[in-house]
């Protein structure tokens, strides 16, 4: 997991399984944005509910909760 401090206000939460793609996406978005980075859904989850970002980039095909999964715990997490 990372993180890339920039000076964008927009923090975005991108899990990705794959470390040279998670850290592709973090250099290329991490230009223009708060880049936080998480390689399974737990973690993800565990992060979005933490650092609340504005946007979250995830792949389907994750460990430990895929990223349907992930996406249904964070729809039903108030």
């Amino acid at each position: 997991m990372g993180h890339s401090s920039t000076q964008g206000s927009i923090r975005i939460l991108v899990v990705e399984r794959d470390p040279f793609m998670r850290d592709a996406l973090e250099r290329i978005l991490g230009q223009e944005y708060d880049v936080i980075t998480a390689e399974d859904g737990v973690t993800a989850f565990e992060m979005a509910r933490q650092l609340q970002p504005d946007l979250i980039v995830t792949e389907v095909l994750l460990p430990r909760m895929d990223g349907f999964q992930l996406l249904r715990q964070l729809k039903a997490d108030p």
